[in-house]
């Protein structure tokens, strides 16, 4: 379980972690970046411009930032069924995006047509999302207003690419994880790796590299599972 967050202001809207919005605060005011994700796998900042009507999903990989304009509608179908969810009457809704096909709940006491990750397009806000094979949730928790900011800071400098060359870059990654790092020490650049207690160590990038194969291939289980990488 994770908390996120949906900032929402103008017809603009980010869906990230907690911590992401800590960083991106921080990053806004110090110009500083305090949380460098690294990999491909399973990341959920999206960033939407609902007047515009676009949505984009941002991959951050170390001090890289990419970005892939999501294009895939999902077509609604509203249900009749209504249902109280917290304090909110909710409508049913059902529609497929990812290779998934999902069910969501949204209320029109909320007038923000938006919702968690990718979703939105529904006359409300989307109180509760969840996908039939039951692999992934939204539910909303708390709902309050704050100030106009949501610090969109990380979508300013970055390279736009698409599904195809996310999948390159997620395997050029998994073939070897550490290759910064290695390259970092081969270039007799200061890299000083310590334990857990401290004592400086000799890095294991072998070791490391297939622990982090190993848990990049029992995690991939991605929202768009139509782009699913195959990894070997």
């Amino acid at each position: 379980m994770q908390n996120m967050i949906l900032d929402y202001s103008n017809s603009k809207s980010i869906f990230r972690s907690s911590e992401d919005k800590d960083s991106d605060s921080i990053l806004a005011n110090t110009k500083i970046m305090t949380n460098y994700p690294v990999g491909f796998d399973n990341q959920f900042y999206i960033i939407k411009d609902l007047a515009e009507k676009k949505i984009t999903k941002l991959i951050q990989n170390n001090t890289d930032t990419y970005t892939i304009n999501i294009e895939e509608t999902i077509g609604w179908k509203i249900d009749s069924e209504v249902v109280k969810i917290g304090d909110y009457s909710c409508q049913k809704a059902i529609g497929n995006y990812g290779g998934r096909n999902w069910i969501a709940f949204f209320t029109s006491e909320i007038p923000v047509l938006d919702g968690p990750y990718i979703f939105q397009g529904l006359p409300g806000l989307i109180v509760k999302i969840y996908d039939t094979d039951k692999q992934y949730d939204f539910s909303l928790v708390q709902v309050k207003k704050g100030n106009s900011d949501v610090y969109d800071v990380r979508s300013k400098k970055n390279l736009n690419i698409n599904w195809v060359k996310f999948e390159k870059l997620s395997k050029q990654y998994y073939s070897d994880p550490y290759a910064e790092m290695k390259s970092n020490s081969a270039s007799n650049r200061k890299v000083v790796f310590r334990d857990e207690n401290g004592k400086v160590m000799e890095p294991d990038f072998k070791g490391w590299s297939k622990s982090r194969q190993s848990e990049i291939k029992s995690c991939n289980n991605p929202i768009e599972n139509n782009h699913r990488v195959n990894y070997k």
